[in-house]
């Protein structure tokens, strides 16, 4: 067991809201996968021209819920 990080650098759709492909919606699906599978997220966002964070528990151990 050990530190982690997953970088992913893409183009493609972004924030629309009835659009199941969309990068934020796989990357929110993604975040809960790995929590549900025990992982802890301490950081998750999705940068398009501005920054959407998803996951901040930076400064807080254990992770917050």
């Amino acid at each position: 067991m050990g530190n982690w990080a997953i970088t992913i650098i893409g183009t493609g759709a972004h924030n629309n809201k009835d659009y199941d492909g969309d990068a934020d919606k796989i990357l929110k699906k993604t975040v809960d996968e790995l929590k549900a599978a025990g992982q802890n997220v301490e950081h998750a966002s999705i940068t398009h021209g501005g920054r959407d964070v998803l996951v901040d528990n930076v400064g807080y151990y254990p992770p917050q819920k």
